[in-house]
């Protein structure tokens, strides 16, 4: 596991001045489909039950968030398509054209 040490230079942080660890994005996912997998299986101790509970609570938020989103790209290009086939132009930005 690739890791990277930063500095923390943030003034009101209770970190500040200090060396701490960040983690890739990757090793978290993992990390967190572990303790929810885990936690299904009802084998969790019972000092790390919390920690499975909030790992599924978060990643069904972000299963939520990235749904909204990919939903609302698809609508805007499907929009996009249609407004062009009609000769109508658009007001919102474009995320992205695909022809």
């Amino acid at each position: 596991m690739a890791t990277t040490l930063v500095e923390v230079t943030v003034k009101n942080s209770p970190h500040k001045d200090r060396t701490i660890v960040v983690y890739y994005s990757k090793f978290i996912e993992s990390l967190m489909r572990a303790y929810v997998m885990i936690i299904g299986h009802n084998v969790l101790q019972k000092n790390q039950i919390h920690i499975g509970r909030r790992c599924a609570i978060l990643q069904s938020a972000l299963v939520c968030s990235v749904l909204k989103t990919a939903i609302q790209q698809i609508v805007q290009e499907q929009c996009i398509i249609l407004m062009k086939q009609y000769g109508l132009k658009t007001l919102f930005p474009i995320v992205s054209e695909k022809n």
